[in-house]
């Protein structure tokens, strides 16, 4: 493949086809894997995997330095331009750092693992977060190889072959205790050391995986010679002001972000409620990889970055796609909360075998902060992509107030229902600082209204009409009928009200080449 044909309207079509079988693939396994650790863990090693889970993804978002965001936005360039030497020295910088910084952060877990065990009640789970140190490291060097060069490569082929085998070596090891039993689990439950070391085992496969398939592609990209006249490398001053003002934005984010509040919630309210909260933020987070926003990012941000590139800066046809890409993230999470609004609570009693039913409003709630999340992708990527990273951190330094306000309600004796609110105001604070910051350097944001009313409308009269129908699904498959009835409702509704224009309709079609798109 040629250099040019690299993030071509072809080669995207043909990325995302792997790009979604890969991930009907891995959502599976990943449900899966939820739903057995659910059903498997005792409520308080279920509430210690929570918290040693969010110290593995608070690790890797340490980790990451701002450097993911400058992979993504000048990897593509780099692709199309660069010699194979600046590329591979572009690697180099981008990626080693994270490294080192993802061992740096293990070796200080492990060094103050007494005190986190104290502080979060982790005494008796001390050896599992030794484990989950290691795990910090393949599983982050994992993302780096999958997610920022291979996904932005369009090797999407690739990247979801490797993590469909991760995610079955852990389902496999987790079957494998429930059937086989371990001399020291029981019949109904398994113990989180042998969940940890299923995590870690499954982590180091994947990671070598990828390893082995990154060299080999890079082995036969064919990047040109010498760079073309006109263009050349990108000032490292510049990538790490990029990677400076994202990483700044994140670090503003994560102190009152899911992974944080995970922390208070174990201190504050015991390992119990952090139990419903880490339940409530692994669904959460599983619809937001395999969902709209982070499903589309990673599969449309190269093809953005490139095609940007590429018409020296338009801006409104940045705006056209970017507000495309939102409202297709919306069209795909609707059903999802049309489904859990009208069966939220016989999922909940399935999925946790019934742990965690009564939480089901409070889980329904928590789904809803991924709408401000998804717009929120959209913006960050329009923002890195026109030269202004610094308006993500101002955006991430407003919602600073969040912090405060969820100790006063916590303090007011709201529990997880402070966090839960406090999080769904932290995203849309910071959506409305940064689309105000936007407008004022020229980008032309409008408010799709009539596609959010649409969107809305649509969902509460499908849910109307379910409400309607006695119907209480109490079986995998009679939960799977309520699914698919659902969605189905909401998509005659949509087809009905349009929520797309003719335009936008017709980009859709074009990409898949087929008139199948008609909402």
């Amino acid at each position: 493949m040629s250099t040019q044909a690299a993030y071509s309207i072809g080669e995207l079509r043909h990325n995302a086809i792997h790009f979604l079988v890969g991930k009907v693939g891995s959502a599976l396994l990943t449900f899966l894997v939820f739903v057995l650790l659910a059903h498997s863990l005792r409520l308080d090693g279920y509430g210690a995997y929570a918290t040693l889970l969010a110290m593995v993804e608070l690790g890797i978002a340490l980790s990451t330095l701002g450097l993911d965001w400058a992979t993504a936005r000048y990897l593509p360039e780099y692709r199309l331009y660069a010699s194979r030497k600046q590329f591979l020295r572009f690697l180099t910088l981008v990626s080693v750092p994270r490294v080192v910084a993802l061992v740096l952060l293990a070796g200080l877990a492990l060094g103050m693992q007494q005190f986190f065990a104290q502080w979060f009640s982790l005494g008796d789970y001390l050896f599992a977060l030794k484990l989950y140190s290691g795990v910090l490291v393949f599983e982050g060097a994992a993302r780096i190889i999958r997610d920022s060069i291979l996904g932005e490569l369009m090797q999407q082929r690739l990247a979801q072959r490797t993590l469909i085998i991760r995610n079955m070596l852990m389902l496999i090891s987790i079957i494998w205790m429930k059937l086989f039993l371990w001399p020291h689990a029981s019949a109904d439950h398994i113990r989180l050391l042998d969940v940890a070391v299923a995590e870690l085992l499954s982590a180091l496969a994947g990671l070598v995986l990828l390893v082995y398939y990154l060299f080999r592609h890079l082995n036969r990209l064919p990047v040109t010679a010498n760079a073309p006249a006109g263009w050349a490398p990108v000032d490292g001053k510049q990538i790490w002001r990029t990677a400076k003002h994202m990483y700044a934005s994140y670090l503003l984010t994560l102190s009152y972000g899911a992974q944080v509040f995970t922390f208070i919630v174990n201190s504050w309210l015991g390992l119990q409620a952090a139990a419903v909260f880490g339940f409530m933020r692994n669904l959460t987070d599983f619809l937001r990889k395999y969902l709209p926003s982070e499903m589309f990012m990673t599969l449309i941000r190269p093809k953005f970055v490139a095609a940007f590139t590429a018409s020296n800066g338009d801006v409104g046809a940045l705006r056209r796609n970017a507000l495309l890409a939102w409202k297709i993230s919306l069209f795909v999470l609707a059903p999802g909360i049309l489904f859990l609004a009208a069966y939220g609570r016989e999922f909940v009693q399935l999925t946790s075998n019934g742990k965690f039913t009564d939480y089901s409003l409070l889980v329904f709630s928590m789904l809803l902060t991924l709408i401000p999340a998804s717009q929120r992708r959209i913006l960050e990527m329009v923002a890195t992509i026109m030269h202004h990273p610094e308006l993500c951190s101002r955006a991430s330094a407003a919602g600073l107030v969040m912090l405060p306000l969820a100790f006063m309600l916590l303090s007011a004796g709201f529990g997880l229902w402070g966090i839960v609110f406090t999080l769904i105001l932290g995203e849309t604070l910071f959506n409305t600082v940064l689309i105000v910051s936007l407008k004022a350097h020229g980008y032309p944001y409008i408010v799709p209204l009539r596609s959010l009313l649409v969107f809305t409308g649509s969902c509460l009269s499908a849910w109307l009409l379910l409400r309607v129908v006695d119907f209480h699904p109490d079986a995998w498959w009679s939960l799977g009928l309520g699914f698919v009835s659902s969605t189905m409702l909401f998509l005659g509704i949509a087809y009905l009200l349009k929520p797309f224009t003719s335009d936008e309709r017709g980009s859709v079609n074009h990409l898949i080449k087929k008139p199948l798109f008609v909402w």
